[in-house]
């Protein structure tokens, strides 16, 4: 799996590989995204939020994962016109989206279920399926997908 950033070319946003990430396998379980990500990103130690999508191909193997917002110790901006974008252009047919939350509250926000019932709805309008969306803490995750049941 590769880290992107996004810049724009001639003025067309392309992708450009950042790092090359070892990731063996597939990524079935909000458990193992979470270990993926805290190993690789150090998400549960950062002391402000931070927002990245992960693209997978139909497999469920991670394709592409990107940083898509940064905020502040309490607040991140999730817009689902640069997560699709990216998604897009990666080839994406399914994402996982992960934030933090460095205070360690483990229940997402009333933000959080808004932007994400709009990331999800965004993605279902162009074929790309939302799997779920994760909050990292200090000390375990929060699974929205597991917590709709």
């Amino acid at each position: 799996m590769n880290k992107y950033i996004l810049e724009l070319r001639e003025g067309i946003p392309a992708l450009v590989k950042e790092t090359e990430i070892a990731c063996n396998g597939n990524l079935t379980s909000p458990d193992k995204i979470v270990e993926m990500i805290n190993n690789i990103l150090h998400l549960e130690r950062m002391a402000e939020e931070y927002v990245y999508v992960i693209g997978f191909n139909s497999q469920m193997r991670p394709i592409a994962i990107f940083e898509v917002s940064h905020g502040v110790v309490n607040a991140c901006w999730m817009s689902q016109r640069e997560i699709m974008i990216r998604l897009l252009l990666c080839g994406a047919v399914g994402f996982v989206t992960v934030h933090n939350h460095p205070g360690g509250t483990a229940l997402p926000s009333s933000l959080d279920e808004n932007a994400w019932e709009k990331i999800r709805k965004a993605g279902e309008l162009i074929g790309i399926k939302n799997q779920d969306n994760l909050i990292v803490f200090n000390g375990g995750y929060y699974s929205d997908k597991e917590n709709r049941r």
